[in-house]
């Protein structure tokens, strides 16, 4: 079982990843593409490619994976839409941050597109679930739960408060 969450904000998926990692433990594996390409960088011999490293990981994993990332500039070096990934969530914020507005507003005056890295529509093509991080964390312990619990795994009930990620 491969989940992927995307979307364009780190404190999300550190803060995700920090409260999976404290409700699963040692029962699945939670990899941060950014954090992987560094990992990458340092101890490769470069003779394979970024996206074969990460196959060759997804290939071996003994255990249910979740991905979080890549950041934009990443996507260059992966096609995670080639990954074979169960279940894909990608956050969408309700507040749009003020570059990203900006970048809308001179976009217009200058009648080019400046700047944007919302990948919301190529995400939706690719059969991603938009959502708030909230409900992601919520459906993300939801598959884990059943997963583990037909797989034979130990799990606790947990209840997630929303203060975690994002405020009410």
């Amino acid at each position: 079982m491969i989940i992927h969450v995307s979307g364009n904000h780190e404190k999300y998926n550190d803060a995700i990843r920090q409260i999976l990692l404290n409700k699963y433990e040692n029962r699945v594996l939670i990899l941060d593409l950014d954090d992987m390409y560094d990992e990458y960088r340092k101890n490769s011999d470069h003779h394979s490619s970024y996206q074969s490293y990460v196959n060759n990981f997804i290939v071996n994993s003994p255990k249910p994976l979740i991905l979080l990332g890549p950041s934009a500039n990443l996507y260059r070096d992966i096609d995670i839409f080639s990954l074979d990934i169960t279940h894909k969530f990608y956050i969408k914020f309700t507040k749009i941050p003020l570059k990203q507005r900006l970048s809308k507003h001179i976009s217009k005056l200058l009648g080019k597109k400046v700047w944007t890295d919302d990948h919301t529509k190529t995400h939706v093509e690719k059969g991603y679930c938009i959502m708030n991080a909230n409900n992601v964390l919520e459906n993300i312990s939801m598959i884990l739960d059943s997963h583990l619990r037909q797989s034979g795994g130990n799990n606790a009930r947990y209840v997630f408060n929303s203060y975690y990620l994002m405020p009410k």
